[in-house]
């Protein structure tokens, strides 16, 4: 939350202590006129090196990876569990979802 309260001429440490992430959020959408710009940035922090390198070491992924489900079903936006699948060497079996094999 501190780089919306810099980008909004706030202290940031202040800025946290002002609410809860949400309405923080919230109000920077008001400001902002939207929230363009923290859509953008996660997307950029989601696909960091360092990102991609916490979840190839995510205990959850791993588990996830190691399950013998015969297919799973993913949205558009599930590509850190896909990537998590390719690596564990799973296929995919089309726009529907994974085949694991």
């Amino acid at each position: 939350m501190e780089w919306m309260g810099e980008e909004l001429g706030f202290e940031a440490k202040l800025f946290e202590l002002q609410g809860q992430a949400w309405q923080l959020a919230g109000y920077y959408a008001l400001e902002k006129g939207g929230l363009d710009a923290f859509v953008d940035r996660m997307r950029v922090a989601f696909h960091s090196p360092e990102a991609v390198r916490l979840r190839a070491a995510s205990a959850q992924h791993q588990a996830l990876a190691r399950r013998s489900f015969r297919t799973i079903y993913t949205t558009n936006f599930e590509h850190h569990v896909e990537d998590t699948l390719l690596a564990a060497g799973k296929r995919l079996c089309g726009s529907l979802g994974w085949r694991i094999s």
